[in-house]
């Protein structure tokens, strides 16, 4: 990372701090035949809880281990430093995150400056009361790919009102068996959570990409306040 760019990083992260989640993870001894670990990244955003079960919920029989997450929170000046210690000591592992559109900026750079390979993104926004309609944009390579008509299926089911959009990237992939169909009773941050763990996992099913809309929503462009979503393979 450039002298320039980590000094604007410090200044964006300044007052953060890292610390260790804890209670609920299984222990890295559980880790199964396929030795993949995944590592939740959240940033106190309102609907961790609901991410976090989402992963719990979405590695159940795929064979991977959750390792113990990092909450990044305000506290410590220093924290840009410790940020990149950490996740350089990942290496080999999968990172699942939920962090405002400033921090995942940081940790997006950090990560391509490690060499990581992002396996997707989801930007999400929804309006100020609860309930409101909700708006999602997904980039994806093949892995990941049919996220968006998952994510559709499950808030269509639990009658919410949504706008998703998803951007495939890299080669077309045929079907892999059965569509994936998550509990849309969790929101979009635990079927989001469900889907990128299952993806981190290597246990996902590609389907097809596409744009989709329920009870006539007309979507949103919330660029100030929303927030990012990724899976990445360190």
């Amino acid at each position: 990372m450039s002298a320039s760019r980590r000094a604007v990083l410090k200044w964006a992260v300044a007052g953060s701090g890292l610390v260790a989640l804890s209670g609920g993870w299984p222990t890295l001894a559980a880790a199964a035949a396929k030795g993949l670990e995944i590592v939740p990244l959240v940033g106190r955003s309102g609907v961790d809880a609901s991410f976090l079960d989402g992963i719990r919920t979405g590695l159940v029989g795929t064979g991977a281990a959750l390792s113990q997450g990092i909450l990044l929170q305000p506290g410590d000046p220093s924290a840009l430093e410790d940020l990149e210690q950490r996740l350089s000591s990942l290496r080999g592992r999968r990172v699942v995150g939920l962090l405002d559109e400033g921090r995942q900026a940081i940790v997006d750079e950090m990560l391509r400056d490690l060499g990581a390979k992002v396996m997707c993104t989801g930007r999400h926004s929804a309006g100020p009361h609860t309930g409101s309609s909700t708006n999602h944009r997904f980039a994806t390579t093949p892995c990941a790919r049919g996220i968006g008509s998952v994510l559709a299926g499950a808030l269509a089911s639990a009658s919410e009102s949504f706008a998703i959009h998803e951007t495939a990237f890299g080669a077309d992939v045929p079907p892999g068996g059965a569509p994936v169909r998550l509990d849309g009773s969790r929101g979009w941050a635990g079927i989001t959570g469900q889907a990128l763990a299952r993806v981190a996992a290597d246990a996902w099913i590609p389907g097809p990409a596409g744009h989709y809309r329920h009870l006539g929503l007309v979507a949103r462009t919330t660029a100030d306040h929303g927030l990012v979503t990724f899976a990445a393979q360190l």
